[in-house]
């Protein structure tokens, strides 16, 4: 099923990819794959919460670093649609998990342009 569930989501076919990866993760539910890739599905469709929870879900059991950063990324940039604050504080809350710094380069440069914008300081322990 995470076969299919994948070559629905190329295809921007995200319902039914959702299926399959709900499928997938019914024989095994700790499959990472299949739990990332909802993550994404949910993401597109602006299900931030089941996108966030599945996403940790990843985070809890998968033992690849740059999985979990991936994972850790997705989820600073649902906070960050929700707004800069947000953003920081999950920053604050992940960043220490993080193995892979240059990765989050961008994420990091959408919380300080955020905080700029909404007129917020930049160091968020003062």
């Amino acid at each position: 099923h995470f076969g299919v569930g994948t070559m629905h989501k190329e295809k921007g076919r995200i319902n039914q990819a959702i299926e399959e990866f709900k499928k997938s993760i019914g024989y095994n539910p700790k499959y990472v794959n299949s739990l990332y890739s909802l993550g994404e599905c949910y993401t597109a469709l602006e299900d931030y919460e089941n996108a966030y929870n599945r996403l940790n879900t990843v985070i809890t059991n998968s033992t690849d670093a740059l999985q979990k950063d991936r994972c850790y990324w997705f989820i600073l940039d649902i906070k960050l649609s929700e707004s800069a604050e947000e953003g920081m504080r999950e920053f604050i809350f992940s960043s220490r998990k993080w193995s892979d710094l240059d990765y989050f380069s961008d994420q990091l440069h959408n919380i300080i342009t955020g905080f700029l914008n909404e007129g917020l300081p930049i160091n968020p322990f003062k």
